[in-house]
């Protein structure tokens, strides 16, 4: 039988470390409507957010096959945001979780916007997490490594503050790979910018 967790506050349910199949069967009844997945809740976050900051691959798939929206709305990180800059990343196990909940939210988003202050490669250039930043420059979206921020710096910028090696050899490659030598975009012609 289901739990009802229509009085609860699902993110709280969400978070909790030995409730996940609970949580997925509630959400895959018909006790749980579209509506209750896209509330958001008193943290301030809807519980595919909660869900994605938490690395719950499995309640991010029933919560989007639930009808889940992919889009920040009024907040200003949307899941994708928060799963990367939120997300554990603190051993392999998590590290391989958080990229297949970004995986899975990029799939279902289809755009992802590059262009926004809180963009996702720049999150991820911030939090030092390598795996997406190369997720981002496989080649199948459109990053603008140069484009500064919601504290006006750039991807490229954190990854020298933080002295990120990896990182840089990742963009340069990207950058190396993507434009011939004379048709880098301007703000990106010295190649000096990407060493430490």
């Amino acid at each position: 039988m289901v739990k009802d967790m229509s009085t609860y506050n699902l993110c709280s349910e969400i978070r909790s470390i030995q409730n996940d199949e609970n949580v997925i069967e509630f959400i895959r009844s018909s006790k749980c409507t579209k509506q209750m997945v896209n509330q958001v809740y008193d943290n301030n976050m809807t519980p595919l957010q909660t869900a994605a900051c938490n690395n719950k691959l499995e309640i991010v798939d029933a919560l989007l096959k639930k009808g889940a929206n992919i889009e920040p709305g009024n907040q200003t990180l949307g899941p994708i945001e928060m799963a990367i800059y939120y997300g554990p990343y603190s051993n392999d196990e998590d590290i391989q979780n958080n990229l297949k909940v970004i995986q899975k939210l990029i799939k279902k988003k289809k755009k992802i916007d590059f262009e926004h202050r809180y963009n996702p490669f720049i999150l991820a250039c911030m939090k030092g997490k390598n795996e997406i930043i190369q997720l981002f420059l496989d080649g199948t979206h459109n990053v603008d490594v140069m484009l500064k921020g919601f504290d006006d710096k750039s991807g490229v910028e954190y990854l020298q503050k933080f002295k990120n090696q990896e990182g840089i050899k990742l963009v340069e490659s990207y950058l190396m790979n993507n434009y011939l030598k004379n048709d880098l975009p301007n703000k990106v012609i010295h190649k000096k910018e990407f060493k430490l």
